[in-house]
């Protein structure tokens, strides 16, 4: 339900009539995105109730409430029961150093967590250590995805979170990007990286050059960054891409990123670079060239929108018939829109499409020895064509078609799931909690989870499966009010930000 612009009474609607009166539904859901939504006090009131009932007895894995505007105050404590939970996204909320301890000691007890993103919410260095010293020195974390991006840190205050920043195999991922470090703090910062996460696998440091300007500055960073790749030998992917609203000259942060290619001749670790939109034109495409033929290790690149032209493509063409490792180039798609876009010629743009099917070409032919196993193990889903079938005929065979049997033969309905232990269908200690404190009408709720729960859901037979296939109507259903509600909301919901008047529940 991510973007869906569903105003707070509507976020406050589905939880009130939908996920509340549906136990069977919510004890089974793993993932609930209701992102870049409107959530109010009320709604973040009712969203705390619905995770308190879920306890231990739930499935939830996934809960991502980012750009929503909701009360972390009130949703926060409530994690604590949801012992299952890997990824949590809370990122463009408001959260203090109050409510930061509460996450912090969540994640000290948790032995799931794979996710954190804590991205651009104004946390003050405080907060970040405390968060950072939860994750590295929990034990039983392993390949945590730690998102600090877009948060309050200058060479002043960025000793307070290395400070936190103990030796931890736990670390997978680090987003450090768009903070606002002079030289010093990224030194010092690259140093204790190398000193406490040998285990890193991905660094993403995007916009993350900025307040550099000097070329001794520059070759400074890239030769220290260059260091860091050499000395965790575990680190397959970087990301130094700048964003549209990076604060760079019309060149782009050349200074840094140059001398740091340099280095990368004689990479024996990286696997993955990412170089989007550095604005370096040829100058990036031929110090690049002269890095591919020499990286035996590189196994994937993404050099798109950096105002490449036909040269620097040439270039990278060149480098391409001696690289034997590359298999995967990203298709430069705006940088070929540009070309396209500056009236290039119908010749020379016959010849850059030439030019990049001839990488294209390279790269398959890379890969046509075995796809890397690191191309099969991280997100990235190239698109994909379906197989090829060949015959021995020229005219390939019709498909089978269905027999009378298989084609009348009834649908096999599955059993809904029944619940054991059913005194009431959230954790028995919430009952205790504070969370009744913040419930409202909570035992109106808790008559209709027991009614529910003291006896085994109805199974549908095929006799009441044909009368539902025939009734355009049905009534009843374990799922009706959580169908009910969220047509009650597309319906209603105006998808509008406005404030509305508080309404009495029902």
């Amino acid at each position: 339900m991510s973007k869906c612009e569903l105003s707070a009474k509507g976020i406050a609607t589905l939880f009130r009539e939908g996920f509340l009166p549906s136990p069977e539904v919510t004890l089974s859901l793993e993932e609930l995105d209701i992102s870049e939504n409107k959530i109010d006090e009320e709604a973040s009131l009712l969203l705390q109730v619905w995770i308190s009932k879920i306890g231990k007895r739930g499935n939830l894995r996934v809960l991502n409430i980012a750009k929503t505007s909701a009360v972390l105050g009130l949703i926060l404590p409530a994690l604590e029961s949801l012992v299952y939970l890997e990824e949590l996204n809370i990122s463009h909320s408001q959260l203090d150093l109050d409510s930061a301890q509460v996450l912090a000691k969540i994640i000290g007890l948790s032995s799931c967590f794979k996710t954190i993103d804590v991205s651009h919410c104004g946390l003050a260095p405080s907060c970040l250590s405390v968060l950072l010293a939860a994750v590295v020195k929990n034990p039983n974390l392993q390949g945590c995805k730690l998102k600090f991006a877009g948060n309050s840190l200058d060479d002043t205050s960025i000793n307070l979170m290395i400070g936190a920043f103990t030796p931890s195999r736990c670390l997978h991922t680090l987003d450090l990007s768009h903070l606002k470090l002079g030289e010093a703090g990224m030194l010092n910062l690259f140093n204790v990286i190398v000193g406490s996460a040998p285990t890193l696998k991905s660094l993403v440091l995007i916009d993350f050059f900025s307040s550099i300007s000097g070329h001794i500055q520059g070759a400074r960073i890239g030769h220290a960054l260059a260091d860091l790749i050499l000395q965790i030998p575990q680190l397959d992917k970087l990301d130094i891409s700048l964003s549209k609203h990076g604060m760079f000259s019309s060149t782009g942060p050349s200074h840094v990123l140059l001398p740091f290619i340099q280095r990368m001749q004689r990479n024996e670790t990286l696997l993955e670079l990412v170089m989007v939109g550095n604005r370096l034109a040829d100058q990036l495409a031929v110090n690049l060239a002269e890095m591919l033929r020499c990286n035996t290790t590189l196994i994937s690149l993404d050099v798109d929108d950096n105002k490449i032209t036909l040269t620097g493509f040439q270039a990278l063409e060149y480098a391409m018939q001696r690289n034997r490792t590359l298999q995967r180039f990203v298709y430069p798609t705006m940088d070929v829109s540009r070309c396209v876009k500056s009236g290039m010629s119908t010749e020379k743009l016959s010849v850059l499409f030439g030019i990049l099917s001839n990488i294209q070409l390279a790269v398959n032919l890379n890969q046509s020895n075995g796809e890397h196993s690191y191309l099969k193990s991280d997100d990235y889903n190239p698109p994909q064509a379906g197989h090829v079938l060949v015959y021995d005929s020229q005219q390939a065979p019709a498909p089978p078609v269905p027999t009378r049997t298989e084609q009348h033969q009834p649908m096999q309905t599955e059993q809904p799931q029944q619940y054991e232990n059913s005194n009431s269908w959230g954790d028995a200690s919430q009952s205790q909690t504070q969370y009744e404190d913040y419930s409202y009408n909570n035992s109106g709720y808790d008559g209709n989870y027991s009614g529910y729960e003291e006896q085994p859901a109805p199974v549908v037979d095929q006799q009441q499966w044909n009368s539902y296939q025939t009734d355009p109507a049905p009534s009843g259903g374990a799922n009706s009010d959580l169908f009910s509600a969220l047509a009650s909301v597309l319906e209603d919901d105006s998808g509008s930000y406005n404030s509305y008047e508080n309404s009495q529940w029902q």
